[in-house]
């Protein structure tokens, strides 16, 4: 299931929003002047599918309508009886053909879950460590979250009088919920909080250590490697444990010829050299086979042979085809570096001057946010997102600008994954107008 189309009536008292997603392109480009909404249209979006329905009481509109594919809709009212906030629901309503399921938020339940003491969370929830008056950071997840957000994704830890007061989603629309992923790419994205505990005192407040992102990137990519050839080491010592029993079993098959196995064992070699340019293998020197004289028997034994190399290598796909898309878009951008990626150093950045290693943290911020949001695209969204982009002209040099919308229309055909793109800049549409959804203003709305 995904999202066809998202409207939003009312929004700020006087907006009316229709946007119909670009399905069979996958970005849809949302423009208009400032103050229409365009940054709060996404941030609505992902605070109802992250079930953070504390933070849409604090933005007026009449109500939100969600139209998926293949079908169903899903709306969320803001009630406001006798225009006061402490009376204030959201009623959320699922309507798939004839049925209907609702579920109404009461923003005064909320309130009264602020009476307990904050201090409770920590005593009750190992994962989570007050960074504020009112703020929280989530080690699983690497969030900043208020008193709320803590309270709604977690209340199931803490003891029963609260989890009462806290209302259960339904079902139906949980599962609903559950089933469209939505990823915000965040403007500042250069430096992320270390997730495994450590922090640091400052003043009465602790505050997690910041990272490069560029070099926790640089080591998520060794990991990745390194699972890809554990996982094809493990493969082929199971193949190679049962290689004498299957080779004395098996029949030599039709396609075994002399000109099959060559064409084979040629295949297999420009494919382990693709490896070696990705930084995937060690660089090795192939040998060269001449077929040519084969008895029956030795063309068996290098049929099994090269299947088993063939399933070995196999494991590898996935990751060759993100690793050469990453180096692709980066090193067509950079004017003065060059990307490799090395299996046990992760990235390299060579300069085109005197071949020197340039360190993560010495590019610029531009050259930064290239390969974070490339990377965070191509590894980090699950496949089937909606990915939400507030003004990514903001990170990227203009002669970037013009090239970004075809980049992301590689990472969507690979990664499988569809945009929502908010922006000013005509250097990003460029000669993609087709891909626009203008958002009215007041007067044309």
């Amino acid at each position: 299931m995904k999202i066809r189309q998202i409207e939003i009536k009312s929004l700020f008292g006087y907006f009316d929003h229709e946007i119909p997603l670009k399905t069979n392109d996958r970005i849809t480009i949302i423009h208009g002047p400032n103050g229409v909404g365009k940054t709060t249209v996404l941030r609505l979006v992902h605070d109802l599918f992250e079930r953070r329905f504390h933070s849409l009481f604090n933005t007026p509109f009449d109500r939100i309508v969600v139209r998926f594919d293949p079908k169903g809709t899903l709306t969320v009212r803001q009630i406001k009886k006798d225009g006061t906030k402490d009376s204030a629901k959201l009623k959320l309503t699922y309507r798939l053909g004839e049925k209907s399921i609702e579920h109404t938020v009461s923003l005064s339940v909320e309130e009264r879950l602020k009476r307990y003491p904050s201090s409770l969370l920590e005593r009750m929830i190992d994962h989570i460590e007050r960074i504020g008056p009112s703020e929280w950071y989530d080690e699983t997840t690497d969030e900043i979250m208020s008193f709320d957000e803590v309270i709604f994704r977690y209340g199931h830890f803490l003891p029963p009088d609260i989890r009462e007061s806290i209302p259960s989603v339904p079902d139906r629309i949980e599962r609903l919920l559950n089933q469209i992923n939505i990823v915000v790419v965040e403007t500042q994205r250069l430096f992320t909080r270390h997730k495994n505990g450590e922090f640091v005192p400052r003043y009465r407040r602790k505050v997690p250590v910041q990272r490069v992102t560029v070099e926790q990137y640089s080591e998520d990519m060794i990991s990745r490697i390194a699972k890809c050839q554990r996982e094809s080491g493990e493969l082929g010592s199971s193949l190679d444990s049962s290689f004498p029993q299957r080779l004395l079993e098996a029949q030599l098959p039709p396609l075994a010829t002399k000109e099959n196995i060559q064409k084979e064992y040629t295949r297999q070699s420009k494919y382990r050299n693709r490896l070696m340019e990705a930084g995937l293998l060690a660089a090795e020197t192939s040998v060269p086979l001449t077929p040519e004289g084969l008895a029956e028997n030795e063309r068996k034994v290098l049929w099994v042979y090269l299947e088993d190399i063939k399933k070995k290598l196999k494991i590898f796909d996935p990751l060759l085809l993100q690793v050469e898309l990453l180096k692709d878009i980066v090193n067509s951008r950079f004017s003065y570096k060059k990307l490799s990626i090395d299996k046990d150093k992760g990235f390299i950045f060579e300069s085109d001057h005197d071949g020197s290693i340039v360190p993560p943290k010495a590019l610029s911020s531009g050259e930064q946010h290239e390969i974070v949001l490339t990377y965070g695209l191509l590894f980090k969204a699950s496949p089937g997102s909606l990915i939400l982009i507030d003004e990514p002209e903001l990170s990227l040099h203009v002669t970037w600008q013009r090239k970004f919308l075809e980049d992301i229309a590689k990472i969507s055909k690979l990664a499988d994954l569809d945009f929502l793109v908010a922006t000013h800049s005509p250097s990003i549409i460029h000669n993609r107008r087709d891909l626009m959804v203008k958002l009215a203003d007041e007067a044309e709305g």
